[in-house]
């Protein structure tokens, strides 16, 4: 279990702060005792001292010509230094309770999301009248709307650095903390409510629930908020549980789960709790039994227990470097969340420190994916430095097909068949409709164009410029037999197109981060699950591209799959791992970090990054 000193380490704490000359300053001095190093105070259209105050207790300040609660908050979320996991936000005004901050460090292995619950403690009528009124209502509806229950909407908390942008947080008054909560439960983050105390502020004067104007106008904002959240998924209602999920807490100072989270379980190798030896065993995290939740049988771990399998990496043969979330798309089966607003993207300084150790190994394929790798600034740096490295081969460029004709990407096209990359191209169908629904309006159009221009230039129709597509189910089921798939699209796309192509990957689409959020929407998340679990199917798992693939962040953090990446699934070994710092003779044989969607990859005909692990659908 780790210390409060090790989850400080890699915690960034942030304390919105307007006009708190009195407080902010004990507050700041008070977290560093504790162990706090890197706090950010966001000081917004103060008139008094505060950042002065916050400064000489030995805080950074971000000042900001403007007010409000959730634009501090987004301020201080920018420009995160890539060594901190943790995002704590605290109150200015010292009611937080601080002595329970030894409970987020105990709880953070296994969550996203840690929230303090002032109504679990034992003095929560400490709370003023308005405000356990406004922290029942807006759970009520959060409840009747979403189907999750909350407790409260205090300020304190943490959250993961990955999975707060996965949030893309639009409020910027006193809806975040509600926004924060409820696109939290929409995205799946692993959320728990724990019991902290709430202190009456012991200078200056409350300026939400002290005040009628203030408590009415925070909770009209709330309420604006919640409405306007539930406006956004109105198209697509999630359905009432047959029961309303309840909270796992028995007793005030146990914490409560959120329920239905997807919990990481421990391989079959590790007990829970043990790591392996020299690096890179990923932290092995327990199943949470909590309502909603499959059961611990049910998991893809004991699954593999159970048939006497074993998911070991072998000889380490492709380098898979996620580039980032920024893209001109917003996909519905997208399993990374990017869109053009990203802005998580590799810097120079990472390219040259993940080439410099490629130098030092033998992977012969390095596999470019994102986001739209074709947008980073330095995409044809990149390439150059990764085709002068003799031992690599083959670099594939995994391309939406649409950034080539983008205003300002006109290059690309061109650029890439100079450097002989090999596309892997999204095409989710030979149909306009389908592939419009999935990826927007116009896309199928473009994407038409985009592979017209590709075969000018030699792709699909040179072995030397391979061009493979990728077809992703458009709905909750089962890619089709992929042999034949493909002789449909090269029929269809060559008889009305003239389009020419080599290979078409079926993939399976993965259930989580925006797929998730899709299927839960739709009330199909459980039977998506079930599917996969009935069509597991014990000979794709030697097949597994965790097997062969090492997986690297846009920050060059290591992974065992790109989807275990959006899971925010890090190797560590005491401290989360850059692919710098491991030894490449040493990866053989580990053990890979698994989760219930790895029944995604084992399901009917096995799924990978390259289609269909087997030839053909052989049993479960």
């Amino acid at each position: 279990m780790p210390t409060l000193d090790a989850f400080a380490s890699q915690t960034l704490v942030i304390i919105p702060a307007h006009n708190e000359e009195e407080c902010v300053g004990d507050v700041v001095r008070r977290l560093r005792e504790i162990g706090f190093q890197r706090i950010r105070v966001v000081e917004n259209a103060s008139r008094d001292r505060t950042a002065q105050r916050a400064a000489d207790a030995g805080a950074e300040v971000i000042s900001h010509p403007r007010a409000g609660y959730g634009l501090a908050c987004w301020v201080g979320g920018e420009e995160v230094p890539p060594d901190v996991v943790w995002l704590l936000y605290c109150n200015a005004d010292a009611s937080d309770d601080l002595d329970a901050l030894h409970r987020y460090a105990e709880l953070a292995p296994g969550h996203d999301l840690i929230l303090g619950c002032r109504t679990m403690a034992e003095d929560r009528h400490a709370m003023s009248l308005p405000q356990r009124f406004g922290n029942w209502l807006a759970p009520f509806l959060i409840r009747v709307i979403w189907g999750y229950r909350f407790r409260d909407l205090g300020p304190q908390r943490a959250i993961r650095v990955e999975a707060y942008r996965r949030l893309e947080m639009q409020d910027r008054g006193f809806g975040w903390t509600v926004e924060m909560q409820v696109r939290a439960a929409e995205e799946g983050l692993r959320i728990v409510e724990i019991p902290v105390r709430t202190y009456p502020r012991p200078a200056g004067q409350q300026k939400i629930s002290g005040t009628i104007r203030g408590t009415l106008m925070a909770g009209t904002i709330i309420l604006r908020t919640i409405g306007q959240l539930a406006w956004r998924k109105k198209r697509r209602p999630i359905p009432r549980r047959t029961a309303l999920a309840r909270m796992v807490s028995t007793a005030s100072d146990e914490p409560a789960l959120v329920p239905h989270r997807p919990h990481f379980m421990t391989t079959p190798h590790l007990r829970e709790g043990e790591a392996s030896q020299d690096i890179i065993s990923p932290d092995a995290l327990p199943l949470q039994q909590v309502a909603g939740a499959k059961t611990d049988s049910q998991g893809f771990a004991h699954v593999l227990s159970q048939r006497g399998l074993t998911l070991r990496r072998g000889g380490t043969e492709i380098l898979q470097i996620n580039t980032g979330k920024l893209c001109n798309l917003t996909c519905v089966h997208c399993h990374v969340n990017a869109g053009p607003k990203r802005k998580e993207i590799i810097t120079r300084e990472t390219i040259d420190r993940i080439v410099a150790w490629l130098e030092t190994t033998d992977i012969h394929t390095v596999d470019l994916t994102g986001g739209a790798p074709e947008m980073i600034p330095d995409f044809r740096y990149f390439i150059q430095r990764l085709r002068a490295l003799p031992q690599v081969e083959t670099i594939i460029d995994r391309c939406n097909l649409t950034i080539l004709l983008e205003p300002g990407y006109e290059w690309a096209a061109q650029f890439i068949a100079q450097h002989r990359l090999k596309i892997v191209a999204s095409m989710p169908c030979y149909e306009p409709a389908n592939v419009n629904a999935q990826r927007g309006d116009g896309v199928f159009d473009a994407s038409i164009r985009a592979l017209q221009v590709l075969n000018r230039l030699g792709y699909g129709r040179s072995e030397e410029l391979p061009l493979d597509l990728v077809y992703n189910p458009n709905g909750a089921f089962l890619p089709p037999d992929q042999a034949e798939l493909e002789a449909d699209y090269k029929r269809e796309l060559k008889h009305h197109f003239g389009i020419d192509f080599h290979r078409l990957f079926a993939i399976t689409n993965m259930p989580i981060a925006r797929y998730k959020s899709w299927l839960k929407n739709n009330g199909k998340l459980d039977d998506y699950m079930d599917l996969l679990r009935t069509s597991f199917n014990p000979a794709a798992v030697d097949r597994l591209m965790c097997r062969n693939t090492l997986s690297i962040g846009w920050q060059g953090e290591v992974y065992d799959c790109d989807f275990n990446q959006q899971l925010g699934m890090q190797w560590r070994n005491g401290n989360p791992l850059s692919v710098w710092d491991i030894d490449i003779s040493a990866l053989d044989s580990r053990d890979i970090a698994l989760g219930d969607h790895c029944f995604g990859c084992t399901a009917g005909s096995g799924s990978s990054c390259s289609g269909a692990t087997l030839q053909s659908l052989s049993g479960g």
